[in-house]
């Protein structure tokens, strides 16, 4: 008789241990794990309405818990690559000037500010602050309408858009460099170029001080009231430039550079941004934002604004 109340007893022991970790297991059963490690609720749908990549596939959710809990924030893989990052903070970027956390009249970090150019609070791209550049109808010294930013890889994609506010010099041609790039000699290159004959019509260039070498486009375009962007690549390893405007190709000026005053350093010196005149006596002003230089293309992804 003791052996069978031993065998009883032995059996309601199991018995409930078998019962506890059944409990254990069915309750971890209808939570899903999401990318930051946290246990939810949400439906297979809702999971898919967030993040159609997701490899959790559970519909028997679990309905006892709180209706807060089946929320979940978005993330950065959520939202997708666009708002992944601040319109600074690409990881590819080696520089990024927006404007937009630099007090008027100081310079951005990092950088220095020449004559007749300076940080304005008004008539950005897409928000408040620009690079403001100017002549007063009066010659500038050499090099001295820039914002200057110190030892650039000569491997890199550039962007920026400028938008003119006034070109006074009606019978004469006027020649206007946004970008230039100093060699570790110091001898410059200019990678976003222009110049406007007296009809009104502007080419582009790559160009040197002296003239030698370097490209030109055909006078194709004009100088109005709209922002316009601008990129440029150079590849020291390649030997080549390459200029697109709005997005297109200027066939013209790009290509090898292998031959022209040394080629493409592995690094220049400095890179200087702005609105450099050459010509005694033009009126001349416009602003410059969004400035990029990258280890990637950037890209005119945003639409036009006037």
């Amino acid at each position: 008789m003791q052996n069978y109340r031993n065998v009883g007893t032995l059996i309601l022991i199991l018995g409930l241990h078998l019962s506890c970790s059944s409990h254990v297991f069915n309750h971890a059963v209808p939570t899903t794990t999401d990318v930051n490690g946290r246990q939810s609720s949400q439906s297979n749908s809702e999971i898919k309405s967030s993040d159609s990549s997701s490899q959790y596939d559970d519909s028997s959710s679990s309905n006892d818990l709180d209706e807060s809990d089946s929320e979940t924030e978005e993330t950065p893989s959520d939202m997708g690559e666009e708002l992944a990052f601040g319109p600074c903070e690409n990881p590819d970027y080696i520089l990024c000037i927006d404007f937009e956390d630099v007090e008027p009249g100081s310079a951005p970090q990092d950088t220095e500010l020449g004559l007749n150019v300076e940080v304005v609070d008004s008539a950005g791209k897409q928000s408040a602050k620009s690079l403001h550049f100017y002549t007063n109808n009066k010659g500038l010294t050499y090099q001295s309408s820039y914002l200057k930013a110190a030892n650039i890889p000569g491997k890199h994609w550039g962007r920026l858009y400028y938008k003119i506010e006034n070109v006074a010099n009606p019978s004469n041609y006027t020649h206007i460099t946004f970008v230039a790039a100093t060699n570790p000699n110091g001898y410059e290159v200019r990678l976003a170029d222009t110049v406007r004959d007296p009809s009104g019509k502007i080419q582009y260039l790559y160009n040197f001080p002296d003239d030698q070498g370097g490209k030109s486009s055909a006078y194709n375009w004009t100088f109005d009231d709209k922002w316009i962007c601008v990129e440029w690549q150079v590849d020291s390893d390649k030997q080549i430039y390459e200029f697109y405007r709005m997005g297109e190709k200027v066939g013209d000026i790009s290509g090898s550079v292998a031959g022209d005053h040394g080629g493409i350093p592995e690094n220049y010196e400095a890179l200087l941004i702005g609105g450099q005149v050459y010509q005694q006596g033009p009126d001349v002003s416009g602003w410059i934002d969004d400035v990029v230089i990258s280890t990637s293309r950037i890209n005119c992804s945003e639409p036009e604004v006037n």
